[in-house]
């Protein structure tokens, strides 16, 4: 399983990333023109890039990936991986097919794959619009003109004009309001590349969960331990009531205690193994058994916490061996 694992295209960027930051976050940079600053400030950039990247699959597990515009509790219109459109007015222009169902018919809302391939379809050819007779009609629109009913996203079936998103479309949303809390995430803690990568991630995901402002405003507890790099208390202090999602952090935190504290002395697969078997012993809602994909999601962000912990002490002997030659 693992070694498949390391082959996985978001690996190889979340190993990409942990390489890159292994020395921590740099100075925020003077506007100087001096060559090793500017080398360290792009390699802030590429490193928060890596770690937007980094944060896609995992807020797929965490919030799902609806192809389609709905209605959230507030009442704002919600597309992809949880994301208020209302809140990136750069992404206005954007492609958004509106399909219209015909009279008497409804488009199914739990068939997810069926809603991807209406939404990536070539609707100009016979084949697609006999692979769904539902469909009355369809319109290419931009996301501003994305008004008007939505369902909610507890429906289970839509019998109204529904904005879907093609594969395109939906990836820049997601990636636009990652990279958004990611850059919000370090500007609010300029040591956030010192932490294990994991633990970055917690960070990002309870932002991205909470909001910018109720961050700020509600977890001065959690932003103390990110100061300070307390892993133990950032684990206490990471809830926001949402069962799922807080053991989804503790868990990721757990993942970066152990690399921290045992990566020097086991395998990323013993690791993985050691993070797994308290959740399958469980047998909770959260168990690698019932949830498969998240832990793939799990055992990917373990691996390049392990490679964080080897970077580390690589560095670290190599300041000893270099400080002794000297």
């Amino acid at each position: 399983m693992f070694s498949s694992l390391k082959k996985n295209k978001t690996l190889r960027s979340l190993l990409g990333a942990a390489t890159l930051f292994m020395a921590g976050a740099p100075s925020v940079v003077e506007a100087a023109p001096m060559k090793a600053p500017q080398k360290m400030a792009q390699n802030v950039v590429i490193g928060l890039d890596n770690l937007t990247d980094s944060c896609l699959p995992l807020f797929e597990q965490a919030e799902g990936n609806y192809p389609y515009c709905y209605y959230g509790k507030t009442g704002s219109m919600i597309v992809g991986c949880g994301v208020h459109l209302k809140d990136f007015s750069e992404l206005k222009n954007l492609t958004v097919l509106k399909i219209t169902p015909k009279k008497g018919s409804s488009i199914s809302l739990k068939q997810q794959e069926r809603l991807i391939k209406m939404a990536n379809a070539n609707w100009g050819a016979a084949a697609t619009k006999a692979m769904f007779p539902e469909v009355e009609k369809v319109e290419t629109i931009k996301v501003e003109n994305c008004v008007g009913a939505c369902p909610k996203n507890t429906d289970k079936k839509w019998d109204k004009p529904l904005f879907l998103m093609p594969q395109r479309t939906l990836k820049k949303i997601n990636q636009e309001a990652a990279d958004f809390y990611v850059k919000k995430a370090y500007q609010c803690h300029p040591n956030l590349l010192k932490l294990p990568p994991s633990a970055r991630l917690v960070v990002v995901d309870l932002m991205y969960n909470l909001g910018y402002n109720k961050y700020l405003a509600e977890y001065p507890k959690f932003q103390a331990a990110v100061k300070t790099l307390n892993l133990t208390a950032m684990k206490k202090e990471c809830g926001a009531s949402n069962e799922r999602r807080d053991a989804i952090r503790r868990y990721l935190m757990d993942s970066a205690i152990l690399a921290k504290t045992k990566g020097d002395k086991v395998s990323a697969e013993q690791l993985c193994h050691l993070l797994r078997t308290p959740a399958a012993k469980k047998k909770d809602f959260l168990s690698p058994a019932r949830e498969p994909i998240l832990w793939k999601v799990m055992d990917d962000c373990t691996i390049v916490n392990q490679v964080w912990k080897q970077k580390q002490l690589a560095s670290l002997k190599y300041g000893k061996d270099k400080t002794k030659s000297s």
